[in-house]
């Protein structure tokens, strides 16, 4: 018999945050009894247990479940990559849970390897953006639901600044740090949301 895939938490109704799922089974699983209908991938290829992210998209069509699955590799434990790559991750994030999850109950599984820095850090992030949470509280939200996570709080941080910076324009932009974005108004948040669903297509 194999082994019981269980290590994720769900996080709220239609999110759901761990490690990656080992085999078809694994999904069909996620699929079964955790209604999940989309999957982000995080990790980069040589992650993967075959170096082959094809090697995920077959175990998806293998687990016989029509979920909907998107890969966007992140380097692990590099906090210029999670900031470079976060407005994209989190646009294919919010993609799937407003098209994904019709249904209540309908779940987005968000995952890297140990399900501990990048995907809470993409959580995070995406419940700053767009779901009204402060920094602080989605912070907490995922320590609290997924034990042992370490979302990248600077590198979050770095990405909101990078946003608006260059919406704002380089000479408007007066605020040059990073780390200070606890309070954001809610017309800048507004930019974050249209900028990154602009990723999107």
């Amino acid at each position: 018999m194999g082994q019981i895939f269980d290590d994720f938490a769900k996080i709220n109704d239609y999110l759901i945050v761990g490690s990656h799922p080992r085999d078809a089974a694994d999904i069909r699983k996620l699929y079964d009894d955790n209604h999940v209908r989309a999957i982000e991938n995080l990790q980069q290829i040589t992650e993967t247990d075959k170096g082959d992210i094809n090697g995920i998209t077959d175990q998806c069509v293998q687990s016989g479940t029509p979920i909907w699955y998107q890969h966007i590799p992140i380097r692990d434990q590099d906090r210029s990559s999670v900031r470079d790559n976060l407005p994209v991750a989190v646009a294919i994030l919010d993609k799937a849970i407003t098209e994904k999850t019709k249904k209540p109950g309908e779940t987005v599984y968000l995952h890297c390897c140990e399900g501990l820095g990048r995907s809470p850090t993409v959580a995070v992030a995406y419940l700053y953006w767009f779901r009204g949470m402060t920094l602080k509280g989605a912070c907490n939200l995922l320590t609290t639901e997924r034990h042992g996570c370490t979302p990248y709080v600077d590198a979050i941080g770095g990405a909101t600044y990078d946003i608006l910076r260059r919406n704002k324009g380089p000479d408007n932009f007066l605020n040059s740090d990073p780390q200070a974005f606890e309070n954001i108004l809610p017309n800048d948040k507004g930019t974050i949301q249209d900028r990154v669903r602009q990723l999107q297509e």
